[in-house]
């Protein structure tokens, strides 16, 4: 009896010890996967966003290009140094037509005046149309005055259709 007592004790001892023992094995490599799989998808999607910044301030650097080399054509400076100029209004409005023929994705392209009344349009229905007025209008002029280069607004809803673009 003695014996088979001491027998039960001892297995009862290393299957305690086994117990505890693969207890920390557990909890060690769970503890090891879980921080590195958090590591893991940390580092892939920190370098997503990396990636997907660096092709939106592609994008919007070709797009200010794009901005300033329409906006200092002749026919698009002869119109706004001469609004009233029927003459120039036409040949700005042929120049902004064949200007964005070959830009993919472009919602629209346009010039206007200072009250923000569309001179010119990709659309051309638009021409007349004013897009800002009181506090808005305020607001743009002082941003207008106050960037340095293009001014980007960011994500906009379109005055001319409704969608939402980047303007």
């Amino acid at each position: 009896k003695f014996k088979l007592k001491v027998s039960y004790i001892i297995a009862g001892m290393i299957m305690l010890v086994q117990i505890v023992v693969m207890t920390g094995f557990y909890l060690f490599v769970n503890a090891t996967l879980t921080a590195n799989i958090r590591s893991n998808t940390i580092h892939a999607m920190e370098t997503t966003v990396m990636e997907r910044a660096t092709i939106i301030e592609k994008y919007i650097g070709e797009a200010e290009a794009y901005l300033t080399a329409y906006s200092r054509a002749g026919e698009i400076t002869a119109l706004l140094n001469n609004p009233s100029n029927r003459d120039a209004q036409k040949a700005a409005q042929a120049y902004t037509e064949k200007f964005s023929t070959d830009r993919i994705n472009l919602e629209g392209l346009y010039t206007s005046d200072w009250n923000t009344s569309i001179l010119t349009h990709t659309n051309p229905s638009t021409v007349g149309l004013v897009t800002r007025t009181g506090e808005s209008l305020e607001q743009l002029r002082t941003s207008l005055l106050e960037a340095k280069g293009v001014y980007n607004t960011g994500m906009i809803i379109s005055p001319a259709t409704g969608q939402q673009i980047i303007s």
